[in-house]
């Protein structure tokens, strides 16, 4: 929901005829270090995107709650480890990416506060991690769940054990890679204030944002 929401307001800006994503051609400017201040529909988009953000971090966050105490009192609901189910498992870490996501645009609510969004600040580096890394990290783990149940499906068998989490381990860290590559190739400005008005890369880095 958080997506859409953003989505929509990426595509219109507040004179509602200007549209926010240009061309490339259009991207020929470094970005600049300064505030961008928030007005007309940006400023009610980034209320939108930070009430949608905050209402998704609750509700993930109270299932990483829920799940992580079954993981650990497994004994007292179940025969076997909780652990050991590799769907739940999976789930287990995209809500963990999801968290990401949602707390990168509860910052809309920070910037909201404090009228504009401020480039270069703490709150723009992280913004901009977590949204390059937990965007594709949610399609990644989505996919994966995908794949593992269509391979169960298929082959009526799961994985080994062993092998399955090594392949969740090999996502986090093509999930990390991903936001460490911006930020060897750009250094302090990886995380800039983008053409949407949040922080992410800069326009230039089309590539790196997948």
């Amino acid at each position: 929901m958080t997506s859409l929401v953003r989505t929509l307001l990426l595509l219109r800006s507040e004179n509602g005829d200007k549209p926010y994503l240009t061309s490339r051609s259009q991207e020929a400017q470094p970005p600049t270090f300064a505030d961008e201040p928030l007005t007309g529909s940006l400023r009610a988009g980034f209320i939108a995107i930070g009430a949608v953000a905050l209402c998704s971090w609750i509700a993930t966050f109270s299932l990483i709650s829920f799940l992580t105490y079954r993981f650990i009192f497994w004994q007292r609901y179940h025969k076997r480890p909780l652990a050991h189910n590799q769907y739940v498992l999976l789930i287990y870490n995209l809500l963990l990416v999801d968290i990401q996501q949602a707390t990168a645009f509860l910052l809309c609510l920070h910037w909201f506060a404090r009228g504009g969004v401020n480039y270069p600040s703490a709150a723009c580096v992280l913004q901009g991690w977590w949204i390059q890394t937990a965007d594709p990290g949610s399609g990644l783990f989505v996919l994966a769940i995908a794949i593992h149940t269509g391979a169960v499906v298929l082959r009526g068998r799961q994985l080994p054990y062993t092998t399955f989490v090594w392949c969740v381990v090999g996502l986090w860290a093509f999930i990390i890679l991903l936001g460490l590559i911006a930020v060897g190739l750009y250094g302090s400005r990886t995380s800039v204030i983008s053409e949407a008005g949040w922080c992410w890369l800069s326009p230039q880095a089309q590539d790196e944002r997948l």
